[in-house]
């Protein structure tokens, strides 16, 4: 995938005036109006896009926004969607912020607010780190989808697909920050909008004005509110710019909103995408033939849960950072209730070498990481944290853990409906319907839309799909603790890792081997292997022979399970795809002519509401709850949260097309 640049934001800069809200001292101009923040909102913003009346009768409407600010605009217009929109009906808001505040700068802000006090509440609840990249949060309970993207206002719409029905266009004003009023960002919005989308801004500069007409919009002047005269409202009136997506890459018809998803796998996988259909109110059924979730891969005793830093100006590496921090904001909610972590909260990566630490320091300072979710340490400091001498030095990552696996796969699930014990073998599909069939060929349910979340096990429930799944087998060794064992506190990574003694686990976990597997239908992989625990053993003595001091050598069992991967270590979440029909629209992608001329995927023959969600090797619980977030936006034709490399970068047919690149 292509590079740029490592994401950068900065501080916005406040000053507080008595009786006045926050001023950007970077832009010496206000957020809102001093006179009345709240009226100028509705005036220039619900008024502008005719709120309530635009959503009436709607199921799904989505707004954008550039310039996030104190989050006042999108407070305003959550409150106003709750007063009048549909029972059931979702909001789907995104907004674009270069300069983030911090969770308490917009409590204080919005404190002049009284009316809006408990909307205010429940979005620093969630607000996320002022990171760069993509964030998603839900709110009401999963009727408000909020979709935070920090970072150049540019690069974040270039990046962003979906549809906008309306546009705030806020940011400071022109005069004093042009970069949110380019022709180029003026562009990118009318690129993101759809039929007759609706377009609200406090400015009535002339060249604002001329380039969203370029842009697509027609454009009029309306009185303003305060001291400033006018303000622009608009409609997008030009042929409806087609997806940003490669022609292979373009996703099918939205399923309808109620339509019945069925998800076959309870694994980390399926579990994760029954919270997100849930949140959004989805008619879901989870079928998996064990008798409870995380029967297998998601199965083990104790796992854990850390990032992985790679090169931030890599759209794949931003991925996986943002997958964390959304699995730790879902955990820590969920936490509340559900006994999911382990012991305290921590995990040490020790270092290989100096060369290991100058990478992380290397990463950490381009902004891999919010900061205060990794720190490099000496050895002295590492003895502290984890409670034994290690000897080494590393890198310790205070919100990372110990979790319970089979804890997260069920609070994950909550109260989703389950046929468990139900073993499917196949799908046909009937008068519109996908029917799902147990080995006798009985139908055990069916729906709408069918998710298939389980594992490398879906390459058998696919004819005309050549799903690229691969099963490698991984075996983890229990380890009676030592007396100088038992004093470790946290986790620790090492090319291999090792988990701390828990309240109900007398014992390590060692992992993990990896073994790629070809039958995985013949259940002899799941005998384990001696060769396999010295593995494990060796990871240990491979990083340092203190390392085997504090643990010993006391095998007192263990664990095999299939992990599904692909070739190119990332995994497949999108819509199922038909080779024959893929061959026929693209089988000359070859000879290199310009992607105009090729048909969508989303108009050739391929099975309709089928989709896949799986191959996340060992990193499933660090990545599935935003992978789940993504399908769930690919599904419903919501704003996806994600960048638009990284949709085609796991795209299911990904490497039918480089096959057929490649002829």
């Amino acid at each position: 995938m292509n590079k740029r640049p490592a994401p950068d934001i900065d501080s916005p800069v406040l000053e507080w005036k008595k009786n006045e809200g926050p001023r950007s001292t970077r832009f010496d101009d206000i957020y809102f109006s001093t006179t009345d923040g709240l009226a100028e909102t509705r005036h220039v913003f619900l008024d502008g896009i005719g709120a309530p009346q635009i959503w009436a009768g709607r199921s799904h409407f989505c707004i954008g926004e550039t310039g996030f600010g104190t989050g006042l605009n999108f407070l305003t217009t959550w409150a106003e969607w709750e007063r009048t929109s549909c029972p059931g009906a979702c909001l789907s808001y995104v907004a674009v912020e270069g300069f983030p505040l911090s969770s308490d700068e917009i409590a204080r802000a919005l404190s002049r607010f009284p009316e809006l006090e408990s909307f205010t509440r429940q979005l620093t609840h969630v607000y996320p780190d002022p990171h760069p990249g993509f964030h998603q949060v839900h709110l009401a309970q999963g009727r408000v989808r909020l979709l935070l993207l920090f970072g150049s206002v540019i690069d974040m719409l270039e990046s962003l697909v979906g549809r906008m029905d309306a546009w705030y266009l806020d940011g400071f004003a022109p005069s004093k920050n042009p970069d949110m009023w380019s022709a180029d960002v003026l562009a990118a919005v009318g690129a993101l909008s759809g039929p007759k989308t609706r377009l609200a801004t406090f400015t009535a500069a002339g060249q604002v004005r001329r380039d969203l007409t370029s842009a697509g919009f027609q454009i009029g002047k309306v009185p303003g509110y305060g001291k400033k005269r006018e303000c622009l409202r608009g409609k997008f009136l030009a042929t409806v710019p087609q997806s940003k997506l490669a022609p292979w890459y373009q996703l099918p018809p939205p399923v309808s909103s109620d339509a019945r998803i069925a998800v076959v796998g309870a694994g980390v996988a399926g579990t994760a995408l029954a919270n997100a259909l849930r949140s959004g109110k989805s008619d879901v059924t989870v079928y998996d033939r064990h008798p409870a979730p995380a029967g297998e891969a998601s199965g083990n005793p104790i796992g854990l849960l850390q990032p992985r830093p790679a090169d931030p100006r890599q759209p794949f590496a931003r991925f996986q950072t943002e997958a964390y921090l959304h699995t730790l904001h879902v955990l820590e909610r969920m936490s509340e209730d559900h006994p999911i972590w382990k012991g305290p909260r921590g995990i040490v990566s020790l270092a290989r070498d100096d060369a290991f630490l100058a990478r992380y320091m290397n990463w950490l300072e381009n902004g891999a990481l919010p900061g205060e979710h990794a720190r490099i340490l000496q050895p002295l400091e590492i003895k502290d944290i984890c409670g034994v001498d290690i000897g080494s030095s590393g890198v310790f990552f205070p919100k990372a853990g110990a979790i319970d696996p089979a804890a997260v796969c069920q609070a994950l699930l909550g109260d989703t409906p389950c046929k468990f014990g139900a073993q499917i073998t196949g799908f046909r599909r009937e008068s519109g319907v996908w029917q799902l069939l147990s080995h006798e060929g009985a139908i055990v349910g069916e729906a709408d839309a069918v998710i298939l979340a389980n594992g490398v096990e879906a390459r058998d429930l696919v004819t005309d799909c050549e799903l690229a799944l691969h099963a490698k087998r991984g075996q983890i060794s229990f380890l009676e603790p030592t007396e100088t064992s038992r004093k470790l506190k946290v986790g620790l990574s090492y090319g291999g890792y090792a988990t701390p003694i828990t309240d109900d686990h007398e014992r390590h976990v060692l992992g993990a081997t990896y073994e790629v597997i070809s039958d995985w239908v013949d259940p002899s992989w799941r005998q384990l292997k001696g060769r396999d625990h010295q593995q494990n053993l060796n990871f240990l003595a491979d990083r340092s022979e203190r390392l085997t001091a504090l643990f010993g050598t006391g095998i007192t069992g263990g664990r095999a399970s299939l992990r599904t991967t692909t070739a190119d270590h990332a995994p497949v979440i999108g819509p199922l795809f038909s080779n024959a029909e893929y061959d026929a629209a693209y089988g000359d992608l070859h000879h290199g002519r310009p992607q105009n001329q090729y048909p969508s995927a989303a108009d050739i023959d391929s099975p309709p509401g089928l989709y896949v969600m799986s191959a996340f090797g060992s990193r499933g619980f660090a990545l599935a709850t935003l992978s789940a977030e993504i399908l769930v936006a690919e599904m419903f034709g919501l704003p996806i949260p994600t960048e638009k490399p990284v949709i085609e970068a796991v795209h299911p047919a990904r490497f039918l097309v480089r096959t057929l690149k490649r002829r």
